[in-house]
């Protein structure tokens, strides 16, 4: 039931993106944002099933919610500290040589 709520609001979301959308680069604004889409599904119904949450109950569907949020927080932050890493480790001297003289 609650898979094909989500498959019913993207759907949804999809459609009204199209029939809203009037930017120069409309295509490429809608495939960013249908990925977008797509990773926040499949996301939470990763987290959600590892966690075995029920969502038959309003306090099931809130607390699958909220470990979702707390799950992409922690991922935010992950990505985040593995950037700053990754620039702060990068040789930024660029490929000089030097001279001889």
């Amino acid at each position: 039931m609650v898979a094909w709520l989500l498959i019913g609001l993207i759907l949804l979301a999809v459609y009204i993106l199209f029939k809203f959308s009037s930017m120069r680069y409309e295509k490429f604004w809608t495939y960013i944002l249908a990925g977008t889409l797509i990773f926040f599904v499949f996301t939470f119904i990763s987290v959600t099933s590892k966690n075995n949450l029920n969502f038959s109950s309003f306090e099931g569907a809130v607390s699958g919610v909220k470990v979702y949020f707390s799950w992409l927080q922690g991922f935010g932050s992950n990505t985040a500290r593995i950037t700053g890493n990754i620039v702060n480790n990068f040789d930024w001297s660029g490929n000089v040589t030097e001279s001889q003289e």
